[in-house]
C-alpha cells in the first residue's frame, strides 16, 4: 500500500505538471475551476525487536486521518464516475476521469490510478493498474480486464477535450 501511494502521488503530479504545460502553450487557463487534490501523506513504521540481533517484528502503514465525509469517486472495476450526475461530488469524479487518461497517455498505456477514494481533497488507498504482467506490483486490486479495457470504457469530458486529449 506505501508504494501505490507513493506511485500514486508522482503519477497525480505528472497529470498536474501535464495540465500546466498545456496551459502554458495555450496561454490561458481552462474556462472551469480545476479540483486541487492529494493523496494523504504515508509513512512505513518499522518495529524492531529489543533482542541481540536485532530484527523487524512488525511493519505498520501510517497515513495522514481523513476527517470529512468519505466519497469513492471511481471505482477500480470501471474508469467512470462511481458518483452519479447531479451528485456535488460528480464533478471532481470526472476530473479524476481526465487524469486517468492524463496518467495512461504519459505512461504510453503502461499504468493509471484508479479506486480514487477519499474526501473532497485528500484522497486515499489508490490502485495502480497495469497490464497482467504488473498485477502483483501494486496489490490484488489491479484488475486486468479494467486497465485492458480503459480505452474503450473511459469516456472523454470537458477536461479531456479542453487540454487536448
Amino acid at each position: 500500500e506505501c508504494n501505490a501511494t507513493y506511485f500514486a502521488n508522482a503519477f497525480m503530479l505528472l497529470a498536474y505538471d501535464f495540465m500546466s504545460q498545456v496551459e502554458a502553450k495555450k496561454g490561458e487557463s481552462p474556462p472551469f475551476k480545476v479540483p486541487r487534490l492529494r493523496f494523504v501523506k504515508t509513512a512505513l513504521c518499522l518495529a524492531h525487536s529489543s533482542a541481540i540481533s536485532p530484527s523487524i517484528r512488525f511493519a505498520y502503514m501510517i497515513e495522514e486521518q481523513i476527517q470529512a465525509k468519505f466519497v469513492k469517486y471511481i471505482h477500480n472495476g470501471e474508469p467512470t464516475p462511481f458518483v452519479p450526475p447531479g451528485d456535488p461530488n460528480y464533478e471532481v469524479a470526472e476530473f479524476l476521469c481526465f487524469t486517468q487518461h492524463v496518467q495512461y497517455i504519459e505512461s504510453k498505456g503502461l499504468a493509471f490510478l484508479s479506486d480514487y477514494q477519499g474526501e473532497l481533497f485528500l484522497l486515499t488507498d489508490p490502485q495502480v493498474m497495469t497490464s497482467d504482467l504488473g498485477k502483483h506490483t501494486f496489490g490484488l486490486g489491479n484488475i486486468a480486464e479494467c486497465f485492458d479495457e480503459f480505452e474503450g470504457k473511459h469516456q472523454c469530458n470537458a477536461y479531456c477535450t479542453w487540454y487536448g486529449l
